[in-house]
């Protein structure tokens, strides 16, 4: 409901290494399985990694969405307007 501006754009990146680097250093940002809390001047309000099945909009941190997806590099924040 209401108005939202969305603005996306892709990485690509082919080399499964350096992929596994990158979700490992943000499954991980400020310690043991911590993700970030802001993205430039955006507050990450809730994070959900449908790779490890974590949702931290959910009671219980488990993503409801984990069965839906297959084995990939999938991450997805929700940040503050």
């Amino acid at each position: 409901y209401g108005y939202h501006i969305s603005k996306t754009s892709y990485f690509l990146c082919y080399d499964p290494p350096t992929i596994k680097r990158i979700f490992e250093r943000l499954r991980n940002f400020d310690g043991p399985q911590s993700y970030p809390k802001f993205c430039g001047d955006y507050n990450i309000l809730h994070v959900r990694d449908v790779t490890t099945g974590y949702d931290s909009s959910q009671p219980d941190k488990k993503s409801v969405s984990y069965k839906a997806f297959c084995r990939g590099a999938s991450l997805f924040e929700e940040v503050e307007s």
